[in-house]
């Protein structure tokens, strides 16, 4: 298993995304696996958003409400949260970073969560399966 970090500089700043490789071999098979371990932002860095944390994911059931903090998904560049793309089988409302979800319609919906920063803007789908 080996720690790697890969970084990217341009005027904006820096940012760093570190995983773990692992790889394994037997007689018959070689298996190789990556787990993302961590995103970080480095000093300097102003307005340059990246992807933090696992795929954002929420569930929920018709009739009731869930919250989700857009931010945990963002890293700490990010300044306004927004969500788009909203089918109809959930209803969204977001109040600060935190998205409010109310399920209409069984089944997996996606919605895209927006982070803004002063010098960009970032994307990120999120999946909601209504029960």
């Amino acid at each position: 298993t080996a720690t790697i970090t890969v970084t990217a500089r341009n005027n904006l700043g820096e940012v760093a995304q570190a995983f773990n490789a692992t790889a394994a071999t037997s007689t018959s098979t070689t298996t190789t696996s990556t787990t993302t371990t961590t995103t970080t932002v480095r000093s300097g860095s102003t307005g340059f958003l990246v992807y933090q944390g696992d795929p954002p994911r929420a569930t929920v059931n018709v009739g009731q409400t869930t919250t989700l903090d857009i931010s945990d998904y963002f890293s700490d560049a990010a300044i306004t949260f927004e969500v788009r793309n909203i089918p109809s089988g959930v209803e969204v409302t977001v109040s600060g970073s935190v998205a409010t979800i109310r399920g209409v319609t069984r089944g997996t919906h996606t919605i895209t969560l927006i982070a803004r920063a002063t010098n960009s803007t970032s994307n990120r789908d999120a999946t909601i399966t209504v029960n």
